[in-house]
């Protein structure tokens, strides 16, 4: 009885050896499944190949052929582009400026200094009916109509006097002593004044003969130049006048016997160049002229003329 005990006993002992041997065979043989099936997966990762991504195709653009050449030359102007409309209204033309002649320019000067005069007191007392142009004008035709002794002179002491008193003689105390007024009272203006007149002077020729009522014609008037450069009388007197107003009278006689000259008046034959020359001494010296460089060039350029012509 005993013995079969013992023999159960080992039976037992042995299925359980037999089954734990089965469990870690079991276990064994599943890590060495696990195992193998990464190995299979690394081998299998390392012979995969990718296939290469497909490019697309692009079409090669056609060849281009080369820009000609243009020669060289001027490019054309462009065309002025067209003036952008306006919607505001335009602004009407400017008035066209008067065109005012010489004629008109040198009277309207003679015109202002005769208002001038007509406004001044001493004037006033004078009392002249037409006002200071009529009277001026009535004067200078009396003195073109009774002209002074200009060759001569000296022939007989008889046309020494009357030249002496050759104004007072034509003129009278009244016309003599409002030219007397207006020489001292304007002679801080006298060279503008003078100026005017000798515009006037020159420009007088090319305008309406009845135009204005003042005349200054050449021909009488180098009869008065003549008389104050070549003459006793004249010299008398513009020795007794103060030295601006003598300069300025000498130069204007210059002047209008050049003018005679070059217009073949100078009838009496008169030589301009002595007084040239004492006109141009005495102004070089001279210290109360505004315009003395202006009268000293015209001087000096009618003296080459005339020593070109005939010599000093």
């Amino acid at each position: 009885m005993p013995k079969n005990n013992e023999q159960k006993k080992n039976k037992k002992i042995t299925i359980i050896a037999v089954v734990m041997g089965g469990i870690v065979l079991a276990g064994a043989g599943y890590l060495l499944w696990q195992k193998s099936i990464k190995d299979n997966a690394r081998e299998a990762a390392r012979h995969v190949v990718v296939a290469p991504v497909p490019i697309p195709y692009i079409e090669e653009p056609a060849p281009v052929a080369p820009i000609p050449q243009i020669p060289e030359t001027e490019p054309e102007p462009l065309p002025e582009p067209p003036a952008p409309p306006t919607t505001t209204m335009e602004a009407p033309p400017p008035a066209p400026v008067p065109v005012i002649s010489p004629c008109e320019q040198a009277t309207r000067k003679m015109d202002s200094f005769f208002t001038h005069l007509d406004q001044q007191e001493y004037i006033a007392k004078y009392a002249l009916k037409n006002g200071s142009k009529k009277r001026l004008s009535l004067i200078a035709e009396k003195l073109y109509a009774n002209p002074p002794v200009v060759m001569r002179e000296t022939d007989d002491i008889f046309s020494i006097i009357k030249n002496s008193a050759h104004f007072y003689r034509v003129l009278g105390k009244d016309n003599l002593m409002l030219l007397k007024d207006v020489l001292d009272h304007e002679t801080n203006d006298l060279e503008p004044i003078m100026a005017d007149f000798y515009q006037w002077l020159e420009t007088e020729p090319t305008c309406d003969k009845n135009s204005y009522a003042l005349h200054l014609p050449v021909s009488s008037l180098y009869e008065y130049a003549g008389f104050f450069l070549n003459t006793l009388g004249g010299q008398s007197y513009l020795f007794r006048r103060e030295s601006k107003i003598r300069m300025l009278i000498k130069y204007y006689s210059v002047l209008i016997i050049d003018q005679a000259n070059e217009k073949g008046l100078n009838h009496h034959g008169l030589d301009i160049r002595a007084p040239l020359r004492s006109t141009i001494d005495e102004m070089e010296v001279s210290l109360n002229l505004t315009q003395r460089e202006t009268y000293l060039e015209n001087l000096l350029v009618m003296q080459a003329k005339y020593q070109e012509k005939y010599g000093k």
